[in-house]
């Protein structure tokens, strides 16, 4: 072994900083962090190879360095923010400047410069209900979680999860999981056991799991307290008649707004308010629904309005942090502080951020109901959905898509990210970890005429970046098989594969020349002669190296994911679906004149039946974890829950990074 100096071993950390400032990625900087023990224990040579290793992971990522934007005014709801840092462990506290449990932006749970004129600030804590908050959490941080139990979670909720959940851990503070499940009509306990299951998956602990049901009676008890004291009242409205209303009362607030008017002292105009605003009911929200917890024992249901800050404050939340579209509600003179302010209970600082919207997808989940109550995916753990039970079949790890989250940071602006970055963070984590196989999808047979029959044992690196890993052994068979897409009958100079007269590699193998192309009647070539070279194992390859598979292969099924939209932006025209300016306008793609369902991409899966797999796959269906690996010039792939010992089912995690190779034979078949 060549012995490497202190100095040497130096050059290379000073090289992959050079490296690791511009372009921080996470498994980079972790390597680098190794590499720097060996370098303290003067293991020069080890160190130099880390270092090398850590400098390459950098170069070929996609992360790049941030540069903070200027804070606000402490008083403003505009927080300091950096957008996407690079380093998972970065300090939660550090993408958002909020205020400290029982600090003045606590007292003054939310402050806005811009108030509209006459408007009282009613997140205003008084001095004994901060107390009794503080009493209550010892001064600790506690966020929630707050899904709907209406559906699966998505790529989206991961995001609210990494920020709420991170939060209150960098401040060794407490998250609770909260089900608002004030809907029965739309909740299921499939639901609820489905994001029990996602938010485990993605490792997070709750302090204590609840339900806004628990406190049903409670918050009705607070209604009743409001209509006595004159401060609510029942209203009958239909679903269309409040719509009308509230179109009304939007102009109204406009008119203001452009007239510098006091929307509290101008007169509301006819239709505004509901005709039964100043009238004595017994009715509110009426459901005759069975509840998933509560069974039958209500029918009237709260409103989300009215259960989300009164089960935050009877939560002693300190700071609940929601998605953008609350900021009107959770406005210091909205309806989230004026109901804590008129049953005078404690307020919780709240705080808003941009929601993830993600390319040649749809993340609302009124739209994944209707792929999957209309066939259009299979089922809601589909993996071509952004679900993360669609994620988690599909064979993602929790730990890129944590990694994804990271990465995006925190930001107030509407942003829309293109879908390659998500992939990005799986691919470069499955790089260095997966072991590589074979697997031939469209095989055609190629018979070796010069074949001494048997097998031939040929030695394959499990990774071929670590060989410390070990290698496998496959056999070179009489009949071996190939992609049919890697033969053609006329050979150009940009084209790789196989061709009559031509010499190609069999990886890690021997090579190969085409003598014969057999057809059948109607022209198909059913299969190739071939000879091989009993003396190229090991020697330079020549201009094409395919991958291949042995007489012993398993017979298996293939399904190859593509993007499930055929537009970046689904919901808007073809003219406009392509331009992505960031706003949430666009990233709903709520275009009145476009079919949403037309653009569903018809290519979005294709399965190959018949496809070949090297024999080890089918040991890994017996396994209790989730097997990943590399097929070697195919992508990364995992095992479908559909799999059987005799019937593998593989799913395509995501494509490799594409080489000259792969692009020139894309090319060149269009």
């Amino acid at each position: 072994m060549v012995e490497v100096s202190m100095s040497a071993g130096k050059k290379a950390k000073a090289s992959f900083e050079k490296v690791a400032k511009k372009k921080p990625d996470p498994m980079g900087l972790a390597l680098g962090k190794k590499a720097q023990a060996a370098l303290v224990q003067k293991d020069y040579a080890s160190a130099k190879e880390l270092f090398e290793r850590a400098q390459a992971i950098c170069e070929a990522s996609v992360n790049k360095a941030m540069k903070t934007k200027r804070a606000k005014p402490s008083g403003s709801q505009e927080a300091e923010i950096k957008v996407a840092p690079a380093n998972p462990k970065d300090d939660m506290a550090n993408e958002v400047n909020l205020p400290q449990p029982g600090s003045d932006g606590h007292v003054i749970a939310k402050s806005k410069i811009n108030l509209p004129r006459g408007a009282y600030n009613y997140a205003i804590n008084t001095s004994s209900r901060l107390a009794e908050h503080l009493t209550a959490t010892g001064g600790k941080w506690q966020t929630r979680f707050p899904p709907e139990p209406n559906g699966y979670l998505h790529i989206g909720h991961a995001k609210a999860m990494h920020f709420d959940f991170g939060v209150a851990e960098k401040y060794g503070g407490n998250t609770y999981l909260r089900f608002d499940d004030t809907n029965p009509a739309a909740e299921k306990q499939e639901y609820i056991d489905s994001i029990l299951s996602s938010v485990e998956w993605l490792g997070y602990k709750p302090f204590k799991v609840t339900y806004s049901s628990d406190y049903f009676v409670k918050l009705h008890e607070l209604a009743v307290q409001l209509i006595k004291n004159g401060q609510a009242y029942v209203c009958h409205q239909t679903k269309t008649e409040t719509a009308v209303s509230r179109q009304v009362l939007q102009g109204f607030q406009l008119h203001c707004a452009r007239n510098n008017l006091s929307r509290h002292e101008t007169p509301l105009p006819a239709g505004a308010e509901s005709p039964y605003r100043h009238r004595s009911v017994e009715e509110n929200r009426i459901k005759f629904a069975e509840h998933p917890r509560s069974l039958d024992v209500h029918c009237i249901y709260p409103t989300y309005d009215y259960a989300h800050c009164l089960v935050d404050s009877l939560e002693q939340i300190t700071h609940s942090l929601c998605t953008l579209e609350f900021e009107t509600r959770q406005a210091p003179n909205g309806p989230y502080y004026w109901l804590l302010d008129a049953l005078d209970m404690y307020k919780p600082i709240t705080w808003e951020f941009a929601r993830c919207n993600i390319t040649y997808n749809v993340l609302s989940k009124r739209k994944l109901n209707v792929l999957v109550s209309q066939g259009h995916v299979n089922g809601w753990d589909d993996p071509r959905l952004l679900t993360l039970e669609g994620l988690r079949r599909r064979g993602y790890t929790p730990t890129a898509l944590n990694r994804f989250c990271q990465e995006l940071g925190v930001t107030r602006n509407d942003n829309i990210q293109h879908l390659e970055r998500l992939e990005g963070c799986v691919r470069e984590e499955l790089e260095d970890e997966v072991d590589r196989r074979f697997a031939v999808l469209d095989p055609l047979p190629i018979i070796i005429s010069n074949h001494p029959g048997g097998s031939l044992p040929v030695e394959c690196p499990l990774h071929p970046k670590f060989p410390e890993r070990g290698m496998r052994t496959l056999n070179f068979t009489q009949t071996v098989y190939i992609e049919r897409d890697d033969f053609r009958e006329s050979d150009d100079k940009s084209f790789y594969g196989m061709a009559p007269g031509k010499t190609v590699r069999l990886l890690f193998g021997y090579n190969i020349t085409c003598v014969r192309v057999n057809k059948d009647d109607a022209g198909e070539i059913i299969f190739i002669e071939a000879t091989y070279d009993e003396t190229s194992l090991g020697t330079k390859p020549p201009k094409g190296t395919l991958h291949w598979a042995g007489l012993d292969f398993t017979h298996g099924e293939v399904r190859i994911y593509e993007k499930l939209f055929s537009v970046e932006i689904p919901g808007k025209r073809v003219a406009d679906a392509n331009t992505i300016t960031g706003t949430q306008e666009e990233a709903t793609g709520d275009d009145q004149n476009c079919d949403w369902l037309t653009q569903l991409n018809p290519n979005s899966l294709t399965v190959y039946q018949n496809a070949l797999l090297e024999p080890a796959i089918s040991k890994l269906t017996a396994t209790w974890s989730t097997p990943r690996f590399q097929l070697q010039r195919l992508g990364y792939f995992t095992l479908d829950r559909d799999s059987t010992f005799h019937a593998p089912v593989l799913n395509r995690i995501v494509t490799l990074k594409e080489s000259k190779e792969l692009t020139f034979m894309r090319k060149s078949k269009k």
